[in-house]
């Protein structure tokens, strides 16, 4: 049986290069044409964003006013001043964004927004090579297009925030093939502190090489914050970072990590050590199914269901942070294609056509079930209901009222968790019943790589 799947294995990365082989004398016109439409797109964005930049963009005004404080020792006394808002992230954040501080803020504005939709292309591409669709593998800016209609997308981009930067960055390190893994995350997670998370999920997976270098890149973004502002450092890591007032209210509707989900649910607050054991339950499990996933060869399936752990367990996890839903949808609807073309036939021929397509997974026991393609299409139709509608918003939110919400707007205001936990669940049947059908084509580096 090893030796089976050991030549199954050897056969698809065959197979795989000959497609690549094929298409690069034909691919370079339609990848030059990519590349233009994406350039123009992005320029788009830029302007848009440039224009609307005086009423629009509250968050990246908070980073601003970091930038414009980057190196001094009164960095976390700052606070914006129509909406009383302080600058919230690690130094290093401010000293990367510190340009900004001396520039036109319609330029920051411009830049940001550019650089975020960027990021949301290569998500988008990334996905589709890894969850390959017939009809969009070269018109992945279309898709990327479509993402904005989902809340914590639109969000992303209308606050100013860098959350499709964070998730391209982890995204693409944590599904790539080169030595510096780990760094990306690193970095990441020297912008915004959440993706250290993904050590864990590195060592769940046995990817230890990778583990100690986003420890070793992090480390280093707490030493450049050190080096060039060493009181706002100090006053960073032994006090703001542990202050939970300095971001808001955790019972605010926004608040999509189980901080916020269980306290509207019990109708006010819960013992802190109640919420403890419910975080570290839900990030435990979530990297049992990461590890479960990435042993079946579904590694963007793991990387997607490690970051629904860590945004559940997060302290504060805005709906703005759930980004990762865009990738995980791309992977619903591939999975349904997938489904779909299985239960109409399901043979050789079929498998080799999705070889051709870049797929590598062949059709295994789940795409041959029409069952399961309408379980899949279920959950897509919920996921997409849950973040195109905003119902999270649906129900009162200021000053605390969401702890009097009644039992139909708690279920409207509190679905990002609970979508999340569906789809690792999801994934977790996809991968058993389609284990014949195992990704072979790009296994992740293991045994301490």
């Amino acid at each position: 049986m090893t030796w089976g799947r050991s030549r199954a294995t050897h056969l698809g990365r065959q197979d795989l290069a000959r497609v690549e082989s094929r298409g690069r004398s034909t691919a370079d016109p339609l990848l030059r044409t990519e590349r233009l439409v994406a350039a123009g797109l992005i320029a788009v964005v830029g302007a848009v964003a440039a224009a609307v930049s005086n009423g629009w963009f509250i968050d990246l005004r908070v980073y601003v006013l970091g930038a414009g404080h980057a190196f001094s020792s009164d960095l976390y006394d700052q606070k914006l001043d129509d909406a009383g808002l302080p600058f919230t992230y690690p130094p290093f954040a401010a000293m990367a964004m510190a340009p900004f501080g001396h520039l036109p803020f319609a330029f920051g504005a411009a830049f940001i927004a550019m650089l975020s939709f960027a990021a949301l292309l290569l998500v988008t591409r990334r996905t589709l090579v890894r969850q390959p669709l017939p009809i969009a593998a070269h018109w992945f800016f279309v898709l990327a297009v479509l993402a904005i209609a989902f809340e914590p997308v639109w969000a992303t981009f209308s606050f100013g925030q860098v959350n499709l930067i964070v998730l391209a960055l982890c995204l693409l390190d944590l599904t790539g093939r080169h030595r510096a893994r780990g760094v990306m995350v690193g970095l990441a997670a020297g912008l915004k502190l959440t993706p250290l998370f993904f050590v864990a999920y590195l060592v769940f997976t046995r990817q230890f090489r990778a583990a100690a270098t986003v420890c070793a890149t992090f480390a280093a973004t707490v030493a450049v914050g050190f080096m060039f502002n060493p009181h706002g450092a100090a006053v960073f890591w032994t006090d703001a970072v542990r202050d939970p007032s300095r971001v808001g209210s955790a019972f605010f509707a926004g608040n999509q990590a189980l901080t916020g989900v269980l306290p509207r649910w019990a109708g006010g607050p819960l013992p802190h050590a109640v919420v403890l054991v419910a975080q570290a339950l839900a990030g435990l499990a979530a990297l049992v199914a990461a590890s479960y996933l990435h042993r079946r060869g579904h590694e963007l399936e793991s990387v997607i269901a490690a970051s629904f752990g860590m945004l559940a367990m997060s302290p504060i996890s805005w709906s703005h942070h759930w980004v990762w839903a865009w990738p995980a949808a791309l992977v619903l609807v591939a999975a349904l294609v997938r489904q779909l073309r299985g239960a109409r036939g399901g043979n050789g021929e079929h498998a080799a056509d999705d070889v051709d397509h870049g797929d590598a997974r062949g059709i295994g026991a789940a795409e041959r079930a029409p069952g399961w393609a309408v379980a899949t299409g279920a959950l897509l139709m919920v996921w997409l209901l849950v973040f195109v509608s905003r119902s999270t918003w649906w129900p009162p939110h200021y000053e605390d009222a969401e702890l009097s919400w009644s039992l139909v707007q708690k279920v409207l205001g509190n679905t990002y968790v609970v979508a999340g936990a569906l789809w690792i669940a999801w994934a977790l049947l996809d991968a058993r019943a389609g284990r014949r059908g195992r990704n072979v084509a790009s296994p992740a580096p293991r045994g301490g790589e």
